[in-house]
């Protein structure tokens, strides 16, 4: 930004929850509906990849995407990303 000519450019970043176990209301809406987003964006991007490129069977990554499904909502570990 600075280099487009922008001054007194600051970066803050924020730590967003992914799934429902903060304890907040807001944070616990915002982590439920983030986990959709990460389900969603996630589950598209790793069959193509897993299949296109990686060679593997749309029967295999199925499987590891509910895995990883399974984690995303598994309440005893708080996720998290940065943004």
């Amino acid at each position: 930004m600075q280099e487009a000519g922008f001054g007194n450019v600051k970066v803050k970043e924020h730590e967003f929850p992914i799934g429902g176990w903060p304890e907040d209301t807001e944070l616990k809406k915002l982590g439920l509906y983030n986990r959709v987003l990460w389900e969603r964006r996630l589950e598209g991007l790793g069959l193509q990849l897993g299949i296109e490129v990686l060679g593997y069977s749309y029967e295999y990554m199925s499987v590891q995407w509910a895995h990883v499904r399974r984690a995303l909502k598994d309440q005893n570990t708080h996720l998290f990303h940065c943004g």
